[in-house]
């Protein structure tokens, strides 16, 4: 099978056992990509190590520069318009049989035009913030607070397909458009962002996204840099992603997930306390 013009980069930081997890589980997939790049931040060797002997090149920062400015770096050491932007606990999740459909969705985005494809996987059951406006079972219904707070509601309408026996119909169009029988579009007034597994083109996502990120004020940061997914989504910020309705591409029911073994001792979720998704 012909390598598609995309490069897959993962964003990774002192965190060997999660990174060799997920450079495991892309083997299905791994040589559909025609450069295959791991941005290792501090230039751990353990990791630098691991990524070349997975077949990926590995890109050494200096300096950890956080997960904003990381994503920017796995863009920009791409080789390709379109980059897969991985983080090392986003793992494939899916069976080798679905690599096929994955194959024929990354196609059609390039096809598409689109600049923007989320491919993680969607729960089937709703995430809270969208079950308190929609509940959490098929076919979706306004709950009260959905009525009297349609704008909101209406904001994350598109995570319908996350639910259990979705199916779409043509009352849907106007905020979930299906494709093909894995591919869907909706645009940003519909759902909010997140940066899981984002397959993205570079002047959109630098000259688009990045460039109001760093124009706007953060909501929170980590490890003293600001969180991308944060700061487009809080509730000063997130009117912008709404207005400007970039139509965005679903792969669905999608095919990464969130899974971290390890933490460096220095991350702060580490010095405070925080969990981890997997043991």
């Amino acid at each position: 099978m012909t390598p598609l013009p995309i490069t897959i980069s993962i964003l990774t930081w002192k965190s060997p056992k999660t990174l060799q997890r997920t450079l495991q589980s892309l083997a299905p997939i791994k040589d559909f990509f025609a450069e295959r790049l791991v941005i290792c931040q501090e230039s751990d060797p353990e990791e630098i190590e691991m990524s070349q002997n997975y077949g990926f090149i590995p890109v050494k920062l200096k300096e950890n520069v956080g997960i904003q400015n990381g994503l920017v770096e796995c863009v920009k050491h791409a080789r390709h318009e379109h980059t897969l932007i991985l983080e090392n606990d986003i793992p494939w999740i899916e069976s080798p049989d679905r690599a096929l459909d994955f194959y024929s969705d990354c196609e059609y985005f390039l096809k598409s035009g689109l600049k923007l494809c989320r491919l993680d996987k969607f729960e089937e059951v709703g995430r809270k913030r969208y079950s308190r406006f929609w509940g959490n079972t098929f076919p979706a219904n306004r709950t009260f607070l959905g009525h009297i707070r349609p704008f909101e509601a209406n904001s994350i309408r598109a995570e319908v397909i996350g639910l259990k026996d979705f199916r779409h119909d043509p009352s849907m169009n106007s905020f979930l458009e299906k494709q093909t029988e894995t591919f869907y579009i909706t645009n940003s007034s519909a759902i909010f962002y997140n940066g899981h597994a984002l397959l993205v083109d570079r002047q959109f996502f630098i000259n688009g996204i990045i460039a109001y990120a760093e124009s706007a004020r953060p909501r929170r940061s980590f490890n003293q840099s600001p969180e991308l997914e944060s700061t487009l989504n809080c509730p000063r910020n997130r009117r912008w992603w709404r207005r400007k309705k970039f139509p965005i591409g679903i792969s669905a029911p999608g095919y990464f997930g969130h899974l971290r073994y390890d933490r460096y001792e220095l991350d702060e979720k580490a010095l405070d306390g925080g969990g981890l998704e997997a043991e």
